[in-house]
């Protein structure tokens, strides 16, 4: 991934695989988006249904000036080799992941990009998420006037039905970020929160933000990271061992910084 980035422009790396049904929604959701200039990247993972011609008509019917598309196929290597052909192409200031059936509110750039340039410091930026499992129970979601929400019974929890999730394709990262942490690894199942926790490690800060702004479909199946029981228990295993690498980097980095700043005053 290069380091170069066109400032202000925020890059969608949307993967998918056989969701033909579903992804125009989720493409829509991101056309609605009250920010600009926004370039959405869709990489169809050798899909066999109809999701290539889907998403072809789709880049081909809404790319202009400030809103840039394009779609990229490759055969089948997973959802996380699907993300980082993305991250290869992309050339945004910031980077939002998406997974190819879920929606999200038509600020949540907006938002997003606006509380990382309050603090240049600030390298991932996350909010509430709600799940639905049919697209009428979204109904205004994607459009309403937001308002914090907060628990009633405690101000610090989430609503019922709303959640912070640290999953990849939830928070606004700043590119820089990206860079610093390189690729993902290509661990089948589960590889994506092995990421997850390198960006949470080499970020400087994250900002909360007190809205639900991501809508988590739950209940389709075909999902891409589908796979035996043999490698899903290989890719866990896989998983933990590049967490548990990350956290030692980490731990080493903390005390090198310690013993550099005890050194400068010695």
């Amino acid at each position: 991934m290069s380091s170069q980035f066109r400032k202000g422009l925020v890059s969608f790396v949307v993967p998918v695989w056989n969701r033909a049904d579903v992804i125009e929604s989720t493409l829509n959701s991101i056309r609605r988006q009250s920010y600009r200039p926004l370039e959405v990247i869709v990489v169809d993972d050798g899909s066999v249904d109809d999701t290539r011609e889907v998403v072809s008509r789709w880049v081909e019917a809404n790319t202009w000036d400030e809103f840039q598309c394009r779609c990229l196929h490759q055969e089948n290597q997973g959802q996380n080799v699907a993300r980082n052909t993305g991250l290869g192409v992309c050339s945004g200031e910031f980077i939002q992941f998406m997974d190819s059936d879920d929606l999200i509110h038509r600020r949540k750039v907006e938002l997003g990009v606006e509380a990382a340039r309050q603090d240049p410091d600030v390298d991932i930026v996350v909010s509430w998420v709600r799940r639905f499992t049919d697209e009428s129970e979204v109904g205004g979601w994607v459009t309403e006037e937001l308002t914090p929400r907060k628990s009633r019974v405690n101000p610090e929890r989430p609503p019922r039905y709303a959640s912070i999730r640290w999953d990849l394709w939830q928070p606004l990262f700043r590119h820089d970020l990206i860079v610093r942490c390189g690729m993902l690894d290509d661990i089948r199942a589960g590889g994506s929160y092995a990421y997850m926790v390198r960006l949470k490690l080499h970020s400087r800060k994250t900002e909360h933000l007190p809205y639900s702004l991501s809508y988590y479909r739950q209940g389709l199946e075909n999902s891409m990271v589908r796979c035996s029981h043999h490698v899903r228990v290989s890719s866990n295993l896989q998983t933990l061992r590049c967490i548990a690498d990350d956290l030692e980097r980490s731990e080493e980095r903390r005390v090198g910084k310690e013993c550099r700043s005890r050194w400068s005053a010695d």
